[in-house]
């Protein structure tokens, strides 16, 4: 999950491991959510083989997932993911199951460092953060409308939990996608943020910035869902292992590169046409936020 949340640009705010399914509250940024699922998938399936537990088949479906309005039921999710280990006859108290992220609601370190403090957050501006408010709140009727919600999705489209209004705004969004824009248009972005030449990017695979510059090329044009890491690869005539591990390994090493600040601003340099301007702009905060 660490892993994952560089690589996608991805913010955990709620989780819960059970002995056979995994339930998540996370924000993604402009990366598309079946890019990032399937990161996920493969690297746990590829842990568990190589472990020897699970020599077959390690899902048995396809992923459930929802978005949902932050504004509105960001609270209530994180309830239900906090509660289904109880339902599951696992433990008596949310805060008394250990694979869950529940203690960092309370301030306490989250196990894993997984979790960001947008929860916390939350619920000290209600005033529910210390652990007897926290319970009071663990035990607290669900907003109105939220579990049918949980259940079916909204009336305009099972895919997202919301009001009316909330799920007409997010189709108009997704309808409202641009066209991509060339490779050579963005490995020129990129290479004007790094200071080279374009030229360097594309000719040059031995030298080390120009491999970083090949990194953050694919980092962005796939985290922002312009392209796919194949296609970005099919750019620079190299094999998409090749690219995946350089992308995985400068992610890690130059974070000040790889991270949400440098994505908005490649997004936001997109004008409706597509083609990323390369003039720098302003970067403020990521437009909208986008839970599973």
């Amino acid at each position: 999950m660490g892993y994952l949340c560089r690589r996608w640009c991805a913010r955990v705010h709620a989780y819960c491991w059970l002995p056979d399914s995994a339930l998540l509250l996370i924000r993604i940024g402009h990366s598309p959510l079946e890019s990032i699922m399937h990161t996920l998938r493969g690297l746990y399936s590829q842990g568990l083989r190589e472990t020897g537990w699970c020599p077959g088949l390690v899902y048995v479906g396809r992923y459930m997932a929802l978005m949902i309005d932050p504004d509105d039921y960001l609270l209530d999710f994180a309830r239900h993911i906090f509660w289904s280990p109880v339902h599951a006859g696992l433990c008596k108290l949310p805060l008394g199951y250990e694979h869950s992220s529940v203690r960092a609601c309370i301030g306490e370190p989250d196990r894993a460092s997984l979790c960001d403090a947008t929860l916390f957050n939350a619920l000290e501006l209600r005033g529910e953060h210390t652990r007897l408010k926290f319970s009071r709140f663990l035990t607290a009727t669900p907003t109105p409308g939220f579990l049918r919600l949980l259940a079916h999705g909204s009336r305009l489209d099972r895919r997202i939990a919301g009001s009316s209004m909330f799920v007409r705004e997010a189709r108009r969004n997704a309808a409202r996608r641009p066209p991509a824009p060339a490779a050579a248009t963005i490995i020129a972005w990129v290479a004007s943020r790094l200071s080279l030449d374009a030229a360097e990017i594309v000719g040059f695979p031995r030298r080390s910035h120009s491999v970083e510059g090949r990194a953050l090329v694919a980092w962005l044009a796939t985290c922002a869902g312009v392209t796919t890491l194949a296609q970005v690869a099919r750019w620079f005539g190299c094999n998409p292992s090749t690219l995946h591990r350089a992308v995985g390994h400068y992610a890690a090493a130059r974070p000040q590169l790889f991270n949400e600040q440098m994505l908005v601003e490649f997004t936001r340099a997109l004008p409706s046409s597509g083609v990323p301007d390369t003039t720098p702009g302003q970067v403020t905060d990521v437009n909208a936020d986008v839970e599973d």
